[in-house]
């Protein structure tokens, strides 16, 4: 071999094929080889039993190849191109997977290989080139034992791929193909057809029924080889039916049956027979009684109550019924009866009546009929809001007492739902502008109230309504009344209310109350402020035009005492201010009397003495 062949690479696995070394040189192991082979061949397969081998990648390139070896005949070698890419498009097209095995007939749980290869330009080939990769039945298969191969030539790079199926079972079975991308182009191989020879395989087997009485019907069993044919043969309660033998796929028509009854189906073929699943058949009957029944929850008019479903018969529930019957109700009086879907098994049952007892039971049907009726259970209603408004409810005026008497009867007594406890009054004073709205409460016992009247030339409305520990019900229908101010009693005819004007004469009076209360409030601010200014400022004390003396004050103090000597009163002392012309202010005492006693103080009291008059007040 020259120096270019020497340089040339074989990376060999463990396990090598046969069919890998046909048409080339012996490779030597964990040597490198350069490998020339200008042979074409079918890839072969082998049949043994080996241990499914791990994933191995070799990839390597030898250089280039002084020898040129002849081309495969199905590549097409183009000497004359225009550009590289129409090189590359033209040799894309002309690269095919070499012939595959075709057909491979195995037994089951033997182990199967067997391989691809494909001669691809050295042109096409990179480090980063792909896999091989296989697929069966349009889906790729990621957990097979593969070993991958790679030889170089001068011009071509032939890769090949082992697979490797271990203890092959009949899931195995199925058309096999290699694939490879080369610049995202798809190249598939021939597809390789994998057949296991052993015991029939089911496709079909026969199911459990559940059937009518003497309803006839149908059990279908199926099944496959290699080897064909298969023969069916079939069992009714593990006795072989005579003269029911078919190949596959068999079908077995029953024209009824009066009890349960158990079928299989037995296959078989040269490799020896295989025995189906029972299919149990069933006689379908009525059902069993509802179990369980039970309340959750009880109130006025409604029960909720749950069960649980008996045995079904074999044929599913359709619809269940509720009886419903009061505790004391004579023996002729029919129930209530109360149909629900199922699932699920409760149903609120309503309309009945507060305070009361009920026997309830249950029973449910199916395809053949009804089942027989639950044990009774007792559910009692609780005490609800009365359900009708107090009767006769009617208003008049009594004068005397100005108040409004209301008067009523007790709602009747299948309207109670309960024990009566107190009563609701609801009383509306209207007029044309506005409303307000009263509401009080009255014992059991009353059937008779008062409502003070509060103003007139309005409409009083009323309605009742009676209380239980249920609730309050409905009220009354409303029942109104006018009352005019001048006495005059009048009634409204239905539940509309007339609009009355306000009487002018009321607005006229509370017009004039107005404006004298506003009179006297302006008066009293007047006179208060008069005091209050005559407190604080006496105003020009010294009133002579040749002085602009001004005495201010205020009571604060006062030094007034009542001596022993003296007989009479003179009046009080105040602190004040004495302001000056020139805007300078002393505090001075201020003196207040009567002016008759100034003059008899200045008279006997030396401390005025020399006081000019023009200064006294």
């Amino acid at each position: 071999m020259d120096d270019e062949a020497e340089a040339g690479y074989l990376i060999l696995l463990p396990l090598l094929y046969s069919s890998l070394a046909s048409g080339k040189k012996e490779a030597k192991e964990f040597g490198l080889t350069s490998t020339k082979s200008y042979s074409h061949e079918t890839d072969s397969v082998g049949v043994q039993p080996v241990a499914q081998s791990s994933l191995a990648w070799l990839n390597y390139t030898s250089p280039v190849s002084a020898l040129s070896p002849p081309m495969d005949s199905r590549l097409v070698k183009i000497s004359t191109v225009t550009s590289p890419g129409d090189h590359a498009g033209h040799l894309l097209q002309s690269i095919k997977f070499n012939p595959t095995i075709g057909t491979i007939l195995s037994a089951e749980h033997m182990d199967i290989t067997f391989n691809c290869s494909i001669d691809v330009p050295k042109s096409l080939v990179n480090q980063d080139f792909p896999l091989i990769t296989l697929w069966k039945n349009g889906k790729e298969i990621l957990d097979v034992g593969s070993h991958y191969y790679q030889f170089d030539d001068n011009e071509l790079t032939t890769m090949k791929a082992a697979f490797s199926i271990p203890n092959a079972q009949h899931s195995d079975k199925g058309s096999y193909s290699c694939k490879l991308t080369i610049e995202n182009e798809e190249i598939e191989s021939d597809p390789i057809l994998v057949l296991l020879e052993g015991l029939p395989h089911f496709i079909k087997q026969p199911q459990g029924l559940n059937v009518t009485r003497n309803e006839p019907f149908n059990l279908t069993c199926h099944a496959v080889g290699p080897p064909e044919p298969v023969e069916i043969r079939w069992h009714w309660n593990s006795n072989q039916i005579p003269k029911k033998t078919d190949i596959s796929p068999s079908v077995l028509s029953m024209p009824g049956l009066n009890e349960a009854a158990v079928f299989h189906c037995e296959a078989h073929n040269k490799k020896g027979l295989a025995t189906s699943s029972e299919a149990r058949i069933y006689i379908k009957e009525l059902p069993s009684p509802p179990m369980k029944v039970h309340v959750l929850s009880a109130r006025a008019h409604t029960v909720l109550l749950s069960w649980v479903p008996g045995f079904d018969g074999y044929s599913p529930f359709s619809s269940c019924s509720v009886l419903v019957k009061e505790v004391d109700a004579p023996s002729n009086t029919s129930s209530m009866t109360f149909n629900t879907s199922v699932p699920p098994h409760e149903y609120l049952i309503q309309s009945l009546s507060a305070m009361n007892d009920y026997n309830i039971s249950v029973s449910c049907m199916n395809e053949v009929g009804w089942s027989s009726l639950s044990p009774w259970i007792t559910a009692s209603t609780t005490e609800g809001a009365p359900s009708g408004p107090p009767l006769n409810v009617t208003i008049s005026i009594n004068e005397s007492s100005s108040s409004v008497i209301v008067k009523w009867m007790k709602p009747p007594a299948s309207q109670m739902n309960g024990k009566l406890q107190s009563y609701r009054i609801s009383h509306i004073w209207q007029t044309s502008e506005r409303s307000k709205n009263h509401s009080f409460s009255a014992s059991k016992d009353t059937k008779v109230i008062h409502i003070p009247i509060v103003t007139t030339n309005v409409t009083c409305i009323v309605q009742v309504a009676a209380v239980t520990n249920g609730g309050v019900g409905p009220f009354s229908d409303p029942v109104a009344m006018f009352i005019p101010s001048n006495g005059l009693i009048s009634v409204a005819p239905s539940t509309t209310l007339e609009s009355r004007n306000t009487d002018s004469l009321t607005i006229v009076l509370g017009f004039i109350c107005g404006v004298v209360i506003i009179g006297l409030i302006l008066y009293i601010s007047v006179i208060i402020r008069k005091k209050i200014t005559e407190e604080i400022k006496f105003g020009y004390a010294f009133s002579r035009q040749e002085t602009e003396l001004a005495v201010n004050y205020r009571v604060k103090k006062s030094y007034g005492r009542r001596t022993v000597e003296l007989t009479w009163e003179f009046g009080s002392v105040m602190e004040g201010s004495l302001s000056d012309p020139d805007g300078t202010t002393q505090k001075v005492a201020v003196k207040t009397m009567k002016y008759l006693k100034l003059f008899v103080f200045k008279k006997y009291s030396g401390a005025f003495k020399n006081i000019d008059d023009r200064t006294m007040l």
